[in-house]
């Protein structure tokens, strides 16, 4: 059964309250970054699809957040999430090599990046995005095209 605007229910999780604002303030924060299209999109077509799919996850997303069961501790834990998510952490096989790695996926201009991150207008990170688990990508990089499996997908 579908719900809203066509879009599967999602199944309840719960998590803290400080994770639940994070989701929200990652949404704000993408609604303010539309301008960022014009600094790292090359064309008219690229930036389109860019927009449609963050379109696309502010409409999952704003689906998703009466799913949650919020609960009022302060202590932030790790929650499973149905779908790759702004700052969410996603296990990941390389399907090449065998080799499995936990990516966490944030915005272009956030302060931490280091090995572990990718920006969601990265070509991995792009292609992640509203993934499921179970879900395999592949993505164009400078050092060729890589093909990974979500293996999880976790938040906290």
């Amino acid at each position: 059964m579908f719900g809203k605007g066509g879009i599967e229910p999602m199944a309840a999780c719960e998590m803290s309250w400080r994770t639940y604002e994070r989701i929200i303030a990652d949404l704000v924060k993408l609604e303010g970054e539309n301008d960022l299209l014009e600094q790292f999109s090359h064309s008219h077509e690229e930036r389109q699809n860019i927009k449609e799919k963050l379109e696309t996850y502010i409409s999952k997303v704003q689906n998703y957040l009466p799913s949650i069961k919020v609960l009022r501790q302060s202590e932030e834990f790790d929650v499973s999430v149905p779908f790759v998510l702004i700052n969410s952490v996603v296990e990941l096989l390389d399907l090449q090599s065998g080799e499995r790695m936990n990516l966490k996926i944030v915005h272009p201009y956030q302060e931490e990046i280091s090995m572990n991150t990718a920006s969601y207008l990265s070509p991995v990170g792009f292609s992640l995005l509203l993934k499921n688990t179970g879900n395999r990508i592949i993505a164009n990089v400078p050092q060729g095209r890589i093909q990974y499996k979500v293996e999880a997908i976790h938040i906290s």
